[in-house]
């Protein structure tokens, strides 16, 4: 579970990092994606908590 909320939180990072180098008209739709994923990993992190980090995830 750790290694999803860290690729959670990575994703977070590139979508303001990285998609400055990519063409303009490819980042919306890239932007897009990048945010459906991580919705997606949200319902599993919610579904699935760490019993251990719970209070983490009551942050996000």
């Amino acid at each position: 579970m750790e290694n999803i909320q860290a690729l959670y939180y990575s994703l977070e990072l590139i979508s303001f990092q990285d998609l400055s180098n990519i063409p303009h008209e490819s980042q919306a739709e890239l932007a897009m994606k990048i945010e459906d994923l991580q919705d997606h990993l949200k319902l599993v992190i919610d579904e699935h908590p760490p019993s251990s980090s719970k209070q983490q995830l009551d942050l996000l």
